[in-house]
């Protein structure tokens, strides 16, 4: 989900180590969210320097993300426990966890496994932003309500793949899953000049009443022409939980905690909105679109335009309880008929071409490589200032997520019989930890020599330049 902000201020071009906070100062989001940005930013190169693009805590948790097959049926194989580092990025499993491909804390439906052959097994790792609608428990109750701060979550899928030929280590997974290639270019609008030569032309420039933080969001994939997207200038922070859905004929009711913060921020007729949950988010679904016809104050209802999917088997629950596990929760956006060109469902065409927001406004998208695809999910935020008629510029920006990043775990040969792995987890010597070689045996991975007297003998031929230090590292038995 997405927070209130007013913008986003990290540059990593200017350098910065640190925010300092002055006395009898206004406090603003920005500055604290820049100081965590530079610290994660500072830790994730760190953990890339160190242990290079992916690695294992061999150290500590040598069996992390291991894979180990486990009798069925249904198919089905454990997750080791432990740290791996990916792009900089940490993913943990924890012991108590006990997770297994078909019971993950972050894939809730999972699809099983082939009934025979082979499949290369992967990790997914990606952040999500987490309101209290996802994690109730951010909220202090003392408080009566408001909410106060989001969190970055560190989310990790181990999924499978069926490749051309016998499956094997080294799979290209940047070639089976490109990174998105779409590309935003932002403006202000200059209006049109008065053709009345007693009226001033109006300057050029943003012309809303308000500060604002854009939000667009791509909530149909594919190339420029067949993608779709949505805009929002609150950033997409004007949500609510939904407790109940009630579908009747062609509309369907839904009881919320709130129609709004407020009477500017709140949800009204004609407002599009997005229906989603976690379970949606998690399996890389994109959310139900539908227009508001009514909200009723009182009863805490807002009444839609479309009959949404309910049941067990959808990413809407049954019951109360289901919806309330899964976080479901509507989010407005503002896109319209007035200020847009849309479609049935409410969304905009990605088009060759500038396309007018409102207010002076303009976005432009591109694709890098030309042709490439926009991934479902991708957004870009962007500040439009009053003060000074601005809008904050993009150039040819990438999206600001959604970022995944993939390591191949393993290879599983022998589905529907005897099924076999194969461990294809960074070893020791491929990451930054400067292993010359390895030995002994750890779980399922054997080191490079069985013996240290094996790997002292072989020195010279490892290492024939006397002065060339050499690191032997000894995987626990």
């Amino acid at each position: 989900m997405t927070g209130d902000y007013t913008r986003f201020t990290h540059r990593p071009e200017r350098r910065y180590g640190g925010v300092l906070m002055q006395q009898g100062r206004v406090q603003l989001d920005a500055d604290w969210n820049e100081q965590t940005d530079i610290t994660r930013r500072l830790l994730r190169l760190h953990a890339l320097d160190t242990f290079g693009p992916a690695a294992v805590a061999w150290l500590n948790t040598p069996d992390a993300f291991l894979i180990t097959p486990i009798a069925g049926p249904p198919p089905d194989f454990s997750i080791g426990a432990g740290r791996l580092y990916l792009d900089g990025l940490l993913a943990e499993a924890f012991e108590e966890e006990a997770p297994t491909y078909l019971s993950q804390p972050f894939y809730p439906d999972p699809p099983p496994l082939p009934g025979n052959g082979g499949v290369i097994v992967y990790l997914d790792l990606w952040e999500r932003e987490v309101t209290y609608i996802e994690d109730p428990l951010l909220l202090e109750k003392a408080l009566g309500g408001p909410d106060t701060t989001t969190r970055i979550q560190r989310v990790w899928q181990v999924k499978w793949a069926a490749v051309d030929g016998t499956p094997e280590c080294g799979t290209d997974l940047d070639a089976m899953f490109p990174p998105s290639a779409g590309r935003l270019t932002t403006s202000a609008l200059a209006p049109p000049a008065s053709d009345d030569p007693c009226i001033i032309s109006p300057t050029g420039g943003y012309r809303g009443l308000e500060n604002r933080l854009y939000r667009v969001e791509i909530q149909t994939p594919g190339p420029i022409g067949t993608a779709k997207f949505k805009w929002s200038r609150d950033n997409g922070s004007i949500v609510s939980r939904v407790e109940a859905i009630a579908v009747s004929g062609t509309e369907t009711t839904l009881t919320v905690s709130r129609i709004g913060r407020d009477q500017v921020l709140r949800f009204r007729a004609d407002d599009w909105v997005t229906v989603t949950d976690d379970h949606r988010e998690l399996m890389g679904e994109p959310g139900e679109m539908a227009r508001v016809i009514d909200t009723d104050e009182a009863a805490l209802t807002i009444t839609l335009d479309r009959a949404l999917p309910t049941g067990t088997g959808r990413a809407f629950g049954a019951n109360a309880t289901e919806l309330q596990e899964r976080h479901t929760r509507v989010q407005r956006w503002d896109q319209n008929a007035t200020n847009s060109t849309i479609d049935a469902d409410g969304l905009v065409d990605v088009a060759a071409g500038p396309i007018d927001l409102e207010d002076g406004v303009r976005v432009e998208f591109s694709a890098d490589p030309a042709g490439g695809e926009f991934r479902l999910g991708d957004h870009w935020v962007f500040a439009a200032r009053t003060a000074d008629a601005s809008v904050e510029v993009l150039t040819d920006a990438p999206p600001r997520g959604i970022e995944h990043h993939y390591l191949q775990l393993a290879v599983i040969t022998g589905l529907g019989g005897a099924m076999e792995v194969v461990d294809c987890r960074p070893r020791p010597k491929d990451c930054a930890c400067c292993c010359t070689v390895t030995v002994g045996v750890a779980g399922s991975q054997k080191g490079d020599y069985a013996t240290l007297q094996e790997a002292v003998a072989a020195l010279p031929a490892i290492a024939p330049d006397d002065e060339v230090y050499v690191t032997l590292c000894l995987l626990p038995s």
